[in-house]
């Protein structure tokens, strides 16, 4: 390897500018090919070090929000899940009432959609730079009735997308306590979106067979 280009490498590791220097070698058969300005090469070579850096904190922030799959909107089918339009969820994807600190709920049987949804905005909320956390019911459960005090601050800054298979009726019963859950629920439904999600399970009507 030519010494002046191992010096450059160097240095770029040393500033840890690691997206710059992956891409210093083949950058520099560009810039000879299309004859690059100086200042052009410049330019292209830190816009790799902020490719690289951008699509780093995103791989950390998706790890961070501990999705158990990805799921996206494309993948949604609409026409088998009718009771949520593509339009209404487009729209949520502008993030506008997180902006607003409203809260999401989608309600409905098993099977129907309402993970899938709630994880395709989340995601898409990471790729905006929110941060996002997902937890299952049980943690959910803990966080609720352990964390009044924060559930009442993050109402006026933060929003919470909730999927449940039970109605708000039955609440109490698996939080243990009508006082409290009328709290919390009164918290959380005071700004919201109430998606209530009814049809066949996907996954039943999809079932793989073999016969």
């Amino acid at each position: 390897m030519n010494v002046r280009l191992q010096e450059v490498k160097s240095m770029l590791g040393q500033l840890r500018l690691s997206g710059a220097r992956e891409q210093l070698e083949e950058l520099l058969v560009t810039a000879t090919k299309e004859e690059l300005t100086l200042l052009e090469f410049t330019r292209r070579l830190l816009n790799k070090e902020v490719e690289a850096r951008n699509a780093n904190s995103l791989q950390r922030r998706m790890k961070q929000a501990r999705f158990p799959e990805h799921k996206a909107v494309d993948e949604f089918d609409f026409g088998f899940q009718q009771s949520v339009s593509k339009h209404q969820i487009l729209q949520l994807m502008d993030m506008y009432w997180v902006e607003k600190a409203y809260n999401l709920f989608f309600l409905g049987p098993s099977s129907i959609g309402k993970t899938h949804l709630s994880i395709s905005l989340g995601i898409r909320a990471v790729e905006l730079v929110y941060h996002v956390c997902f937890v299952t019911l049980d943690e959910l459960i803990d966080i609720l009735k352990t964390e009044a005090v924060l559930i009442r601050n993050k109402r006026q800054n933060t929003s919470v997308i909730i999927t449940s298979n039970k109605g708000f009726e039955e609440w109490a019963e698996f939080l243990g306590d009508t006082a409290i859950t009328t709290a919390i629920l009164d918290r959380l439904i005071h700004n919201s979106e109430i998606f209530n999600m009814s049809g066949d399970s996907y996954r039943v009507s999809h079932r793989n067979t073999i016969l």
